[in-house]
């Protein structure tokens, strides 16, 4: 198994994106019924080796189907483009239409579904986006967002970690992307809206010394705020929690641990030195294992009736840095999150990106919980991967980055960005909001051919058979 997902899956997973790019690349070389068959094939096969998990051998079927995709597009030495010449793919898939026709029946039944059901769920994946934390990088998810919706690329589920939960939340709350939206917040969004340097009791959040107030200054723009059941995209929001008593340092230190007020003037050398003290922070609570705990609300039992806005601030509490927490007078909220974090044995929630900073795995789960997908196509977008652009900032990417290093497995393409704004930038001005959206679309653009084709409904297999193909087996 490979990071909790069963290698062979993983492997086939690969050979069908392989497959595609490699059809793209030479346009006509392979006709599209050898490509409709093979990725049926390798569709049919990852399925099952999802469903089997990692048993000693795989089932006859599985086995065959990876020997097959390895052979035509598996790693290579140096992992150099998969260059099969066109008359072995073609051979491949004459093979394989009738072995996929026969195993269809069985691979049903052990699946408890019909034949007809596993047809539909191989022939349409769908699309999940992962969109990851780090402060003001993330903006450039919006350049992502508005070219997927012209491509008319719609996401059938969101998964978001702080500031990309707090952007999934806008997208997931319209079936369409309402760029405009998005420019009129911005436009209207002050720093002083959405942040105060203010002590506030510590509820149920690791405290720091910026105050996030997301309520006050996007409820407006909300109407009724709903749940996380209540939006017209399902939302998984991945958060943080601190199980009780493994608080590493005392709650004040946390309180000016990154003060912004430290910052001024905001030289490199300052900024370098507050980093340096959030790293060794940060690192305490995810380096000691079982300290943390993964929640994804949204997913886990209880928490589809959470407030969305309490659900992407507590995903957006980094500690030492910002704090949210439920301040008001809400027993309906209070008595939720006693519920969360009892049972759980949790006294904090913290920032999502301390346990799952580009929410792969998340999104991969939830198209299973939410929608029943077992066909999905994780597109993860990360905008604080490790880059030499921002140095003062490398230390706490590379350690974000190793837990998602750990959720690598469970996405279909992950797009880092070498080019961002800054994290400070948590409420960008308009000028720098309109760079990070040409920035993120400029990323994408090169992928959104490859993106098309593999969300592109296939054929039934009937209708695909290769010529020179015999009959089922």
């Amino acid at each position: 198994m490979i990071q909790g997902r069963p290698e062979p899956a993983r492997l086939l997973d690969r050979a069908e994106a392989a497959l595609v790019r490699y059809c793209l690349e030479r346009p006509g070389a392979v006709p599209r019924a050898d490509e409709a068959t093979l990725r049926h094939a390798f569709t049919l096969a990852r399925l099952e080796a999802d469903r089997q998990g990692s048993p000693a051998e795989p089932e006859e079927y599985v086995g065959a189907l990876l020997g097959a995709a390895l052979a035509l597009f598996g790693p290579k030495p140096g992992e150099e483009p998969a260059n099969p010449e066109p008359e072995l793919v073609a051979a491949a898939a004459r093979r394989l239409w009738p072995l996929c026709l026969a195993a269809r029946g069985p691979l049903s039944r052990r699946a408890g579904i019909s034949p007809a059901a596993l047809d539909r769920e191989a022939r349409q994946r769908k699309l999940a986006l992962a969109l990851g934390g780090g402060g003001g990088s993330g903006y450039v998810y919006l350049g992502c967002l508005e070219l997927l919706e012209e491509w008319r690329l719609s996401p059938a589920l969101i998964a978001g970690t702080s500031l990309g939960a707090i952007l999934g939340l806008f997208r997931a709350r319209r079936e369409r992307h309402e760029g405009t939206e998005v420019d009129r917040v911005l436009g209207e969004l002050t720093y002083r809206q959405m942040f105060r340097i203010a002590a506030a009791p510590s509820r149920y959040a690791v405290p720091a010394p910026l105050r996030l107030q997301l309520r006050s200054a996007l409820g407006r723009h909300f109407g009724i705020l709903p749940r996380l059941d209540e939006l017209a995209l399902p939302l998984v929001v991945v958060a943080s929690g601190v199980r009780r008593g493994m608080l590493p340092r005392p709650l004040e230190a946390y309180e000016r641990l990154f003060d912004p007020r430290g910052l001024f003037p905001p030289t490199p050398r300052a900024l370098r030195r507050k980093a340096v003290d959030l790293v060794g922070a940060l690192a305490e609570l995810v380096t000691q294992p079982n300290r943390l705990a993964a929640l994804h609300l949204g997913i886990e039992p209880g928490t589809l009736e959470m407030d969305c806005l309490d659900a992407v601030g507590f995903s957006s509490s980094l500690p030492g840095v910002i704090h949210y927490d439920v301040w008001r007078d809400d027993p309906a909220a209070h008595a939720f999150l006693e519920r969360l974090l009892g049972p759980r044995e949790l006294g904090w929630l913290a920032d999502g990106g301390l346990v799952e900073n580009c929410p792969m795995r998340a999104a991969f789960l939830g198209l299973r919980a939410r929608l029943g997908c077992q066909n999905g196509f994780v597109l993860a977008l990360d905008g604080f991967s490790p880059k030499l652009s921002t140095p003062a900032w490398l230390p706490l990417e590379r350690l974000a980055h190793e837990n998602v290093r750990r959720v690598m497995a469970f996405g279909s393409l992950y797009l880092q960005f070498d080019r961002t704004l800054s994290p400070l930038e948590l409420v960008p001005r308009m000028a720098q909001a309109r760079r990070a959206v040409a920035l993120g679309r400029a990323r994408l653009a090169p992928e959104l051919p490859f993106l098309a084709r593999m969300l592109e409904p296939l054929p039934p297999l009937e209708e695909s058979r290769p010529e020179g193909a015999g009959p089922p087996a």
